[in-house]
């Protein structure tokens, strides 16, 4: 009975020894490539155009065998309409023997595959960097030949799980926000019809560059009015400077598709004789979303206040008052008299 047992679990015991090792990965696909997918959109605003570039590192003992990338590792997009968000380049592996990894079993190679930091204002940089491993095998022919081929294995660092060969990426979304700037004028003397000159500067972040396109729209009290925007002017700081011309009591202007994280200030030019205050004259640019739908906002207020002739003047108010007194005591001692010589 024993036996009977012995027997069976011995059997079970090769078709479990069996099927795992039909179930054991082969290395008999040579793997010479593999992609990097980049996915660039935007969440909100329009995005700008821009090249992204991938860098390869080895340590020094493997400078000469490096990978190639094509399209000289570098991703365009123009940012057009219906443009592709996602778009890829290949990286090839050096062949196998003379000018490429020497035919030497077992012998791995290591590199690791991050993004160029692109520096522009409202792109989210990808810093997500990959390790991949080169591995030399031989796999003989069918005539017991030696053939040395390359198997490639992708982690993502800080994982020791292997992922798709395909599957390194890497994802820059574009975000922007927008600024509202609204004159008001206040104040006994103010003119409503008076119209004013306001600067406005978008700057960005150290370190980084603006390369979007800002655009603007005007909301007018007054549809007579000829509010005007200058045309952007790049400052030798990278900054961003428009002229608002022409805008009076109740004219709204809005800046759109203004990077994230980008500072604005607003300064009038020419407030005339009245005093300007704001609401708020400097911020930095909140990107706008689902739930964050309010832009940032700017209120240049005029103000000008004094004091109505009215014909009467503080210096002659006192004898106003005295004469008002004689002459009521007058009015009083005529009444007495009269009632005495009645």
């Amino acid at each position: 009975m024993n036996k009977k047992i012995l027997a069976i679990f011995l059997a079970l015991l090769m078709v479990v020894v069996s099927g795992v090792a039909m179930a054991e990965p082969t290395q008999s696909q040579e793997e010479k490539s593999f992609n990097i997918t980049k996915t660039y959109e935007a969440t909100s605003g329009t995005k700008p155009a821009q090249t992204f570039e991938f860098v390869v590192t080895n340590d020094e003992t493997q400078q000469k065998y490096p990978l190639t990338i094509s399209d000289g590792g570098k991703i365009t997009f123009n940012a057009t309409e219906g443009e592709d968000t996602s778009k890829s380049v290949t990286v090839t592996v050096p062949n196998v023997g003379t000018n490429g990894y020497p035919a030497t079993p077992g012998v791995t190679y290591n590199y690791v595959i991050t993004e160029k930091t692109n520096n522009i204002q409202g792109i989210a940089e990808d810093t997500t960097q990959y390790n991949v491993k080169v591995t030399v095998f031989n796999e003989p022919d069918e005539n017991g030949n030696p053939v040395y081929k390359t198997a490639i294995a992708v982690r993502k660092s800080g994982s020791n799980d292997k992922q798709s060969n395909d599957g390194i990426t890497f994802s820059n979304p574009y975000s922007a926000g927008a600024l509202t700037v609204t004159k008001k004028l206040a104040g006994n003397l103010a003119d409503m019809s008076d119209k004013f000159s306001i600067k406005v500067t978008f700057s960005p972040e150290s370190g980084k560059s603006l390369t979007s396109t800002v655009s603007t729209s005007v909301t007018k009290a007054d549809e007579s009015n000829t509010v005007s925007v200058s045309e952007v002017t790049k400052t030798t700081e990278g900054n961003y400077e428009f002229t608002i011309s022409n805008i009076g009591h109740n004219d709204v202007v809005t800046f759109n598709n203004v990077p994230a994280g980008a500072s604005w200030k607003v300064e009038e030019t020419d407030s005339k004789d009245y005093t300007a205050s704001y609401t708020q004259q400097t911020g930095s640019i909140a990107a706008l979303t689902t739930t964050n739908t309010s832009p940032n906002a700017a209120v240049v207020i005029n103000t000008m206040t004094g004091q109505i002739d009215t014909g009467v003047t503080t210096d002659t108010m006192p004898y106003i008052l005295l004469m008002a007194i004689v002459a009521a005591a007058a009015v009083v001692f005529l009444m007495k008299k009269r009632t005495v010589n009645e």
